[in-house]
This record gives C-alpha cells, structure tokens and sequence, in this order.
C-alpha cells in the first residue's frame, strides 16, 4: 500500500488505521474525477502556471482535515520563494504553517520541536542550497523526521548543481517521501525518485511599478536586472557596463528591480547607486510581490543577470526574469 500522492513508504512501515482509511477515501474521490491522474500513467499535468500550484496544492488539501503541513522556509524574509509559497499556500485548504530559521544552522532541533509541538504530519521543505547551508545536518534532520514518523516533501528549487550538491539531493530524495522540482534538467537527475515536475506558481494580476513610468517617457531601450542587493549579483558591473551600451545607445537606461534588508548590504547598495548616477537609472530598493516583479521586468527590451561565482546553485531572480518573457542574459 501507498499514501496517496506522496509515494511509497518502506514496506516495514507501520500504517496506522487512519492513514488506510483516508488512502480509501482517496482513491474513491478519484474515481468522479479521473483527470487528476492524466489517466495515462502520468504523476502529474499542469496546462498553466497557476494549474501546477493548483492541482498539487488540492492533492495535499485531499488528506485534510487530520493531516497538517508545515511549509520549512528559510530565512524569514520576503523573497522569490516566500512569494511561490504563499501563492501555493493560498490553494491548499489542509491545515498548514510556515516554519524559518537561520539558513547557516547546523542543529535542526528546534525547528523539530516546533514542528512536534504544531502537530505537524508533512515537512515540505522548499529547498534551495544557499538557504540550507549545512547539507549534513540537513540530512540528519530528514532523518530524525522519518523516523518520527514525519512525511517529507522535498521542493527543490534548484536547476542543475552537479558534483556533490546533486549527490547530497540523491540523499534527501531518498529520505523524502515525495520530491518537488521546477527543472526539467534536475527532473532527468533524479527520475529515480519519480519527482513531481510544476512550473514556479505566480498570480497573473498585477501592474508595473509606478516608479518605473519614466522609463517609458522616450524609445530608448531598458536593460533590467533583478534581485538582493549582494555583490555576487554584479549589478555594479552592470552599472558600469551600461557606460559601453550609452555609446551606440545614448538614451539607454538601467532598471534594477531590488531590495536590501541587512547592515552587511549597505555597502553594496551604496556603491550601486552611486555608479546608477552616471546616467538615466531607476533602481528600486523596496519589496514588491512577485507578480509586480514580473510585470516590472517586463518593461525592459533585454534582462540582465551578470551572476559571479558564488555557492548559490540557482537563483529564483533567473526564474522571475524568465517568466518576464523578455530576453536574458546571465
């Protein structure tokens, strides 16, 4: 026997009564709405953005009301992700919390008695290396949770890291009672493990950012970048950058769309702004939702990401570009 939708579970593993009786429940809804497998063998469908945040969140919604998910989220800020949750969130009717904690952590204790304490019944991590820096204790945590009895949803939003980092997602994949990813690339790495594959969730109603109507005041092409203000973005080497593009260019501007939110960027976003000076720029230091991200970016005639080398396997500022539907370059 498996529990519906989130794989099979050691066939050592004890199945409580409950558990069997919602697997019949289940199974018995599915036959008035027969589509919700694809009826070809297929895990799972999505026709639209929306549809993958839609149909997965109603999978987990099936199990409710005596399941309880906690969504494990790290840091606790707003970000890309934060905002892919929160729309997830907005379709799941199962009970459900949002546990943070320090990404640099090496001792996930507390975040397991949190998770005690709620009565949770599903950890789904949404998983990225840079917010989960500490790959063994993370391991070990998946660990402890299984063997509390804990389902474990593993969403990785992550493309292809290779090495090692792919090693340590072939662990937690093993651990995991189902897997979540957003890259077909990442998919191929781990068909083993039958990963449910959606397109990142984002709400389609939102208008550009009223600053940004300047920009639009003249033909002049828009180059836009996206993201924190940290260093390995190079948005200072954009700024500069944008002196060459001036030349054939002249009315060329820069958008930034972005936010710091730590002492330690200050510096950063210091030197940004002063090279932004050099000519017609708009750089937006405050949080937008992600759909007025998108909308934003989609203001500009090229997008681009000029990441340097940096421990992040994937950023979520690569995805929203993409889902601008402008040109990117990173």
């Amino acid at each position: 026997m498996t529990l519906p939708y989130y794989g099979g579970v050691p066939d050592d593993a004890p199945i409580p009564e409950v558990w069997r009786r919602i697997y019949a429940a289940s199974t018995d809804l599915l036959r008035h709405f027969p589509n919700i497998d694809g009826g070809d063998g297929a895990q799972f469908r999505c026709w639209t953005r929306s549809f993958g945040a839609t149909e997965w969140a109603a999978r987990l919604s099936l199990l409710s009301p005596v399941t309880k998910v906690a969504m494990i989220l790290n840091p606790d800020l707003r970000c890309g992700i934060r905002e892919h949750t929160a729309y997830f969130q907005g379709f799941l009717t199962t009970r459900n919390v949002v546990l943070s904690q320090d990404p640099t952590t090496s001792d996930y204790t507390s975040l397991l008695d949190r998770v005690t304490y709620q009565n949770v019944t599903i950890l789904h991590f949404q998983h990225e290396f840079s917010l989960f820096r500490d790959c063994g204790a993370l391991s070990l945590a998946l660990g402890t949770a299984r063997s509390r009895g804990l389902h474990v949803i593993m969403d990785y939003h992550t493309g292809d890291p290779g090495g090692e980092k792919t090693e340590f997602l072939k662990t937690w994949s093993s651990l995991a009672t189902r897997i979540v990813v957003h890259s077909p690339l990442l998919a191929q790495d781990l068909a083993s493990f039958h990963p449910v594959e959606i397109p990142l969730a984002l709400a389609d109603e939102a208008l550009w950012a009223p600053e940004a109507d300047f920009l639009l005041q003249d033909d002049g092409p828009i180059v836009a970048s996206f993201g924190f203000y940290n260093t390995h973005k190079g948005f200072s080497e954009l700024a500069q950058a944008m002196g060459l593009v001036r030349g054939p260019f002249p009315t060329a501007k820069l958008l930034i769309v972005g936010t710091h939110n730590y002492p330690w960027q200050d510096t950063c976003f210091a030197e940004i702004r002063e090279l932004t000076k050099l000519g017609p720029s708009l750089l937006l230091d405050r949080y937008l939702p992600i759909q007025e991200v998108v909308r934003t970016l989609a203001l500009a005639d090229i997008i681009v990401l000029p990441y340097r080398v940096d421990l992040h396997s994937q950023s979520g500022a690569i995805e929203t570009a993409l889902m601008a539907g402008r040109p990117v370059i990173t």
